[in-house]
């Protein structure tokens, strides 16, 4: 009878449902930290809590562009919308345009699909968990080519949100598995992303300000882009986008940049066009000589992303 009972009782137990993930300050990853030093993630999280109560989750749709994955060096792209480019005294800023516009198409090819799976969360209404955690799902496309359901997830901690997307597929090969995770300030002036791959990290990216004054960096510590590194700078009318495309050793890398000055002036560094990387052109935007000492910033095989100091 005993054994009748127990066997009852075990075919009536139901498979019990598990709650979406909570992000925890224990996941930011030390490692991903080391990449960039845009954001001192330490200092950022000083006055953070784990449990705070009275937030909101965040608005998708009016949040930082920057947060979104939405970046791009389009301001640089339009100095040449009103001119003439088969002028040849344009021929320069025409070059200069054409390489921003390269840069960000490698970027959007490369993380465009998380920037569309955050907008898709804008049309559905996350669900409270707690007072301070709330969660989404919806079925994306990934950075793989493949559909998944993915479970957007954001923990309330009082200075902002830590938040994650983990991805889970009806093949198995993915089940509650991070996609990427990070931070979000309340205020909207800054935070990070750390994109995960199996085997490590795949992308590490931070951003302060915005697309009208800001700067963002991103580095690939792994996969078969490991080394390269971007950095881009808003600063009024003047910026900078800048790709450093990592070679095999001994070959420096290939740094593609353009910089604009606040008067318009600028220079841009083009590998392998013709006879020489540099091109330049002046305030009005037509062709200049440029500097003969080390200010346009040449190629020096560094790694260096460039930094605020660039085109702030």
């Amino acid at each position: 009878m005993t054994l009748l009972v127990t066997a009852l009782a075990l075919g009536c137990t139901t498979e019990q449902e598990v709650p979406p993930h909570l992000p925890r300050f224990t996941e930011i990853s030390s490692t991903a930290d080391g990449y960039v030093d845009l954001i001192d993630r330490v200092e950022v999280l000083a006055d953070a809590r784990e449990e705070s109560t009275g937030g909101a989750p965040i608005d998708i749709a009016t949040a930082n562009e920057l947060f979104r994955v939405n970046i791009d060096s389009l301001a640089i792209q339009a100095l040449d919308d009103a001119l003439d480019t088969t002028e040849d005294k344009y021929e320069n800023i025409s070059l200069a345009t054409s390489a921003a516009a390269n840069v960000d198409l490698i970027l959007k090819n490369r993380l465009g699909s998380m920037n569309q799976a955050l907008l898709s969360m804008d049309s559905i209404e996350p669900n409270e968990v707690t007072e301070y955690h709330w969660s989404s799902t919806r079925s994306v496309t990934n950075d793989l080519g493949e559909t998944v359901t993915v479970e957007f997830n954001q923990h309330w901690v009082g200075t902002g949100w830590l938040i994650d997307m983990r991805m889970t597929s009806q093949d198995g090969k993915y089940e509650d598995t991070l996609w990427f995770n990070g931070y979000y300030q309340a205020d909207g002036t800054l935070g990070w992303w750390d994109f995960y791959r199996t085997g490590g990290i795949l992308v590490v990216f931070e951003w302060i300000g915005d697309k009208s004054n800001g700067e963002a960096q991103l580095v690939w510590p792994t996969g078969e882009a490991a080394g390269d590194a971007m950095n881009f700078v808003w600063s009024g009318s003047s910026g900078l986008v800048q790709f450093m495309d990592s070679q095999p050793p001994p070959n420096p890398d290939a740094e593609t940049s353009v910089t604009v000055a606040a008067d318009l002036s600028g220079v841009a560094l083009i590998p392998d066009y013709a006879e020489t990387d540099v091109l330049c052109w002046d305030s009005d935007l037509e062709n200049a000589d440029c500097p003969d000492d080390d200010s346009t910033g040449g190629d020096d095989g560094g790694d260096d992303t460039g930094g605020s100091d660039t085109g702030s």
